[in-house]
């Protein structure tokens, strides 16, 4: 295993690469159409492996923005998350700013695609230093904050964990030829265990609104402070703890990765200033739970890709299949510095 290492969410920054004049006809059409005053000067596809969105940058005479296309059929789930998004941008948390298309909507549509557009924000992915891990635990107080204060009844997608399906899967996995035998072990081993944590714990658990998918990739930071949280599809139903816990597992680690902590003694006085800032912030939580209530997010991930291998015998996620598995035991780690 490689704990605590750089890997594919290590990057530093965004990545964009212009896309050439004969792959920018039919989006200059779509803008054209919808936001009539804006001339589009350039576009850029965006990320090294954005394998389940349609995102552009998109230069204008104006600002630039993202340009983001999505199936019709996510038009209700995309709404109410779009909506979401915006009513947590007006208590002046760094979330994104939507454009309004030329009727006054932020989403468009035609008859096969949802599209909107949201201002861009130049800087750099999360994960240069302790100060701008403080100015995360600032911001992600507000959130948790306005969730549970608000606490939405809408009909954003659930994300549910352990469920009957998932239960049937990990038995089905236990005599899976796809995956080799100790990682199966270990997935099914960490899932019976967490699914016990989780019915023990879950009187504690908040439901409501809230981001589940807080890594670097989606935080963007300029001179400590953030920017920009991103990926407003990631606003789901779910334990707001459980996606808190996963968020501060993924920022904890990018920071250690960063900092190339390579001996015990450095990897804990650093998770330890990581606890101090949190404790700052949330003085009611517990850091220690909530990075083992990270795993339950991990696990669901795992099942995810597994249910893609059992179906279709391939997965599009397979590429990070071994680095959920290292999350598991980055956990476990960290849990056995904070006792």
């Amino acid at each position: 295993m490689n704990l605590f290492k750089k890997n594919i969410f290590s990057t530093p920054s965004p990545t964009f690469s212009k896309l050439a004049d004969s792959e920018t006809g039919d989006l200059i059409s779509i803008i054209n159409n919808y936001y009539p005053a804006l001339q589009v000067k350039e576009i850029h596809r965006i990320g090294a492996f954005e394998l389940n969105s349609n995102n552009w940058k998109i230069v204008t005479n104006q600002e630039e923005y993202i340009l983001k296309r999505a199936p019709l059929e996510k038009l209700e789930a995309l709404k109410s998350q779009a909506e979401w998004t915006s009513e947590l941008s007006s208590t002046d948390f760094p979330t994104l700013i939507f454009l309004n298309n030329s009727n006054g909507k932020i989403i468009s549509i035609d008859k096969q695609h949802i599209y909107c557009m949201t201002i861009f924000k130049s800087g750099d992915y999360f994960g240069a230093s302790i100060n701008e891990w403080s100015d995360l635990m600032c911001h992600l107080k507000k959130m948790y904050d306005y969730s549970l204060k608000v606490k939405q009844s809408s009909i954003l997608p659930k994300r549910l964990f352990f469920t009957e399906e998932e239960n049937q899967l990990i038995q089905k996995v236990k005599a899976s030829d796809n995956i080799k035998q100790q990682d199966v072990e270990t997935i099914v081993f960490e899932y019976e265990k967490m699914k016990l944590f989780y019915n023990q714990n879950k009187h504690q658990y908040n439901t409501s609104v809230f981001h589940v998918d807080i890594h670097p990739h989606n935080l963007i930071f300029h001179n400590n402070k953030l920017l920009l949280l991103t990926d407003f599809e990631a606003f789901l139903t779910t334990t707001v703890e459980i996606s808190l816990g996963f968020g501060l597992y993924k920022c904890a680690r990018q920071l250690l990765a960063i900092n190339e902590s390579n001996t015990q003694k450095e990897l804990t006085e650093i998770v330890h200033k990581l606890r101090t800032q949190f404790e700052f912030h949330f003085p009611k939580n517990n850091f220690k739970d909530l990075l083992v209530s990270a795993k339950i997010d991990v696990l669901k991930r795992l099942v995810y890709i597994l249910r893609e291998l059992s179906e279709k015998g391939e997965s599009k996620w397979l590429f990070i299949f071994q680095t959920q598995l290292d999350s598991l035991e980055e956990i476990n780690q960290l849990e056995k510095i904070l006792l």
